[in-house]
């Protein structure tokens, strides 16, 4: 999960009661890796001399819990934090049945999913690493990788999204795609994920960058605002010989999707056994990026390049 990272450091804070930031740090660390640096802080209530030390600890924890909204606040008046790392807790008064059921919520929080690097707008790293789920649920930009899968016809490969994912479950996808994890490659997200989803194995050459935006998308339903760098790429199969191993988790099948038929979804239309695509807009605009790519390397000085094997 966290490749890039030796340690996890969680900070618990709190202002002038330190038994209480200290029962959630005995109450985490059974919970969580054994790697993970779990600490407590008492904010006193006016500035001391060892306030320098609790900077220090601040700057270094990967996240900060404060135990009260006062906490919080004294913490963001006083002193240099990055407030996107920061959850606040309501612990002003010690309550052991609470503590216990907000480590837990948070151990499983911080686990579920791989870290990522937060981004700018433009894609450059501010430096932040966090969990995604808790990147996705606070909007913040971050990295992501998409790849279609295109036979030399102009078919392209289909997953059907299990029923359990979080974004579009059940509908068609005609791409590939997930995170950049944090200290990876965009490239290096896209070989894996083909791995992770169909089970096949790609090298980069075989991967063509086609495009790089910033997407914003409101999910209405479930009231979250996704915002990710997407880095799209292409590559052409052999539909003969691949065999495709998908991970169940995230995918509910795989079929191949003649040109007509594709164009049908790219018009928003069901197709027979199958349904119809999320998000039809965005995905003519990957579909078109991908056929000009296509028949470039179609062209006769590109017949030699390899496919999928």
């Amino acid at each position: 999960m966290l490749k890039y990272m030796k340690h996890v450091r969680v900070l618990f804070v709190h202002l002038g009661a330190p038994q209480i930031a200290t029962a959630a740090v005995l109450r985490l660390r059974p919970l969580v890796d054994t790697t993970w640096i779990v600490g407590a802080a008492t904010l006193q209530h006016e500035p001391r001399e060892n306030d320098s030390t609790l900077q220090q600890a601040l700057r270094q924890a990967n996240i900060v819990v404060c135990m009260g909204k006062r906490t919080f606040d004294e913490l963001e008046k006083r002193f240099d934090i990055d407030a996107r790392k920061i959850v606040v807790w309501h612990q002003d008064k010690y309550n052991a049945g609470i503590i216990e059921k907000e480590c837990q919520k948070l151990a499983t929080y911080l686990h579920e999913g791989s870290w990522i690097d937060v981004t700018y707008k433009d894609g450059t790293k501010t430096g932040l690493i966090l969990p995604a789920s808790w990147v996705c649920d606070r909007g913040y930009w971050h990295q992501g990788v998409h790849v279609i899968l295109m036979t030399r016809d102009g078919g392209v490969v289909l997953e059907i999204r299990s029923k359990d994912i979080f974004f579009s479950p059940g509908m068609l996808d005609l791409t590939v795609g997930g995170y950049v994890d944090a200290g990876e490659t965009p490239e290096g997200a896209a070989l894996r994920e083909l791995k992770e989803e169909l089970g096949i194995v790609l090298s980069p050459e075989q991967l063509h960058l086609i495009d790089v935006r910033a997407h914003s998308t409101w999910h209405s339903t479930r009231h979250k605002l996704s915002r990710a760098i997407i880095h799209t790429y292409m590559t052409v199969i052999d539909d003969k010989d691949v065999v495709f191993r998908p991970e169940f988790s995230e995918v509910a099948g795989v079929a191949l999707c003649s040109p007509k038929h594709l164009n049908d979804l790219l018009h928003g239309k069901t197709v027979k056994g199958l349904g119809a695509i999320y998000s039809p807009a965005y995905h003519n605009k990957v579909v078109r990026l991908a056929r000009r790519e296509l028949k470039q390397l179609n062209s006769p000085r590109n017949k030699t390049k390899k496919t999928v094997q």
